[in-house]
């Protein structure tokens, strides 16, 4: 099976992925620009934090600069049609946006959390995703009945 794609399609990935990797490139530059910090209690830990962090910095800038641009695009479509589902989707993405954003390691560290530590920001992203689940759940149900 071959599939065919036409230069409008591959013009779109290329954008959806240029979008993805200026993201991380902006999330492993402020992750060598902030190291985790390197102390006693963590020398088991040292490599983890060095592969680890800026691994995770990297992901979580792309997903936000997915989202954001997602956000863009629902944005300007509702402000277009005031259609219901779409602004159910512009909630959705924004509390999934904010999700992104307290799962960013340099955040937890510049407001005095370990990004190895468990703190109040393993709960915060997980409370913001069942949110957006549900708010979107609930749009995906309400014309069925």
């Amino acid at each position: 099976m071959v599939i065919k794609m036409n230069k409008e399609s591959i013009t779109q990935i290329a954008k959806v992925a240029a979008i993805a990797i200026v993201g991380a490139i902006i999330g492993l530059i402020l992750a060598l620009m902030f190291p985790p910090a390197m102390n006693e209690s963590t020398h088991g830990l040292q490599e983890f934090k060095l592969i680890y962090y800026p691994i995770n910095m990297a992901l979580a800038f792309s997903s936000l600069f997915l989202l954001t641009s997602l956000l863009h695009l629902y944005l300007k479509d509702y402000m277009e049609t005031h259609a219901r589902f779409i602004l159910g989707l512009v909630i959705f993405l924004l509390f999934l946006s904010f999700q992104a954003i307290f799962s960013i390691p340099l955040l937890h560290m510049l407001l005095g959390f370990s990004s190895i530590k468990m703190g109040p920001f393993s709960i915060v992203p997980a409370f913001f995703e069942t949110i957006a689940l549900a708010i979107f759940l609930y749009l995906s149900t309400e014309n069925v009945s």
